[in-house]
């Protein structure tokens, strides 16, 4: 499975034409993952025009593997290069396979999917989160729910037919929101506009007015809500944060410009692990600093691959 698995991503990798790759030779990996991950660089290491960094090169990209459960026995195993580099123009390269595991070896992997104890109790003012498909292309800018602001980005998110999918959000009052974005195997990190400024610009929702922010997401297989904020989700994530208290917001704002940016379709290095962990507690210490003043809703999306 590692040569097959080496194999694609070798294919990938010639099929890019965006940069040159510089693997770091320690995969970010640990226990059986780990050894899969070592397996699979080892294969990497034949694969032509694959580089890896020395001590004398500074590494562009990792390489990283994850597990996750698919129906009983069947589990999906990924391998990703993942560029370190916000600002690059390369891009992530995967590539999965399916395995049934045996049942002796089902415990390593079939780890109780940890979730963050985060509840807005009875006071939650977000009405509706949902995925909408907008059919025009100035929809689809990234920076269009600031589009009155100076210098708005002109990047779009939009397919060849000019549509794009987007969260839509329904509030009770209004509020100031704030997206963020799971994405499988690679950690939280928050969406910026297209400009890559590195601004996280608030977005305003008006009661009772929906509010639209399209996603960097070429195709949609299915979603649903999910009902818990999870650390390590099966499906990638897109998450809102809101507030309806000016000071409350200002306090998530400086909250959400620690987490890494996404600005584009491709994917970026986000919080996983310890550092997750300890970011996702200083939320729950600031929402309940502001009492009953901080919701969140979010949506599991199954892409086709």
């Amino acid at each position: 499975m590692a040569a097959q698995l080496a194999f694609e991503i070798g294919c990938g990798l010639l099929r890019q034409t965006d940069g040159e790759y510089m693997l770091d030779p320690g995969p970010a990996s640990s226990g059986d993952n780990h050894d899969l991950v070592e397996l699979v660089s080892n294969n990497l290491a034949a694969v032509a025009h694959f580089q890896f960094a020395t001590e004398d090169q500074a590494a562009n990209a990792r390489i990283t593997g994850k597990a996750h459960r698919i129906d009983d026995d069947l589990y999906q195993y990924w391998i990703t290069i993942l560029p370190q580099d916000g600002a690059t123009d390369l891009t992530a390269i995967s590539a999965d396979a399916y395995v049934r595991v045996s049942p002796t070896a089902r415990s390593v992997l079939a780890a109780t999917e940890e979730s963050f104890d985060f509840q807005p109790g009875n006071d939650s003012f977000i009405d509706d989160l949902s995925l909408v498909r907008l059919h025009r292309k100035s929809l689809c800018e990234p920076g269009t729910v600031n589009a009155s602001l100076p210098g708005a980005p002109t990047a779009s998110w939009s397919g060849a037919d000019g549509s794009c999918f987007a969260l839509q959000l329904d509030s009770g009052e209004d509020a100031v929101a704030f997206f963020l974005n799971h994405q499988l195997n690679h950690g939280l990190v928050h969406l910026s506009t297209g400009d890559c400024s590195g601004q996280n610009k608030a977005r305003v929702i008006r009661k009772d007015a929906a509010l639209q922010f399209p996603l960097p997401l070429q195709s949609v297989g299915s979603w649903m809500p999910a009902k818990t904020w999870s650390l390590d989700p099966a499906e990638d994530t897109y998450l809102v944060l809101a507030s309806r208290d000016t000071r409350a917001a200002r306090a998530l704002a400086a909250h959400v410009e620690k987490l890494p940016m996404r600005c584009s379709q491709a994917l970026r290095p986000g919080l996983e692990g310890a550092e997750l962990r300890a970011w996702l507690a200083e939320l729950r210490r600031i929402a309940a600093h502001w009492d009953h003043a901080v919701d969140w809703q979010a949506i599991r999306i199954r892409d086709i691959y």
